[in-house]
């Protein structure tokens, strides 16, 4: 599972913190180069943090590619911010 919690750690203060994501990607929105377009929204505590919004630099060819696309950047993007 993991390394156990000590005896002696301190209680948690305050509220828990919830951040939630939501990542969506519009398949060949550019009829004329057949690029996918990807946006990211996080929110943290129900207060919006990031807007991502950007052109796909890879052309698909399905939908579902799309989608994993947009889910690939949205993961890095949350890690990003647990880290910090």
């Amino acid at each position: 599972d993991g390394e156990p919690i000590p005896d002696d750690m301190p209680l948690p203060r305050g509220i828990p913190v919830l951040m939630s994501c939501f990542a969506d990607a519009s398949h060949a929105l550019n009829k004329v180069a057949m690029r996918s377009h990807t946006v990211i929204f996080i929110k943290l505590n129900w207060a919006p943090i990031v807007w991502y919004s950007k052109r796909q630099n890879t052309v698909e060819s399905s939908t579902f590619g799309s989608e994993f696309i947009a889910l690939q950047i949205a993961t890095k993007l949350c890690q990003g911010l647990v880290a910090v």
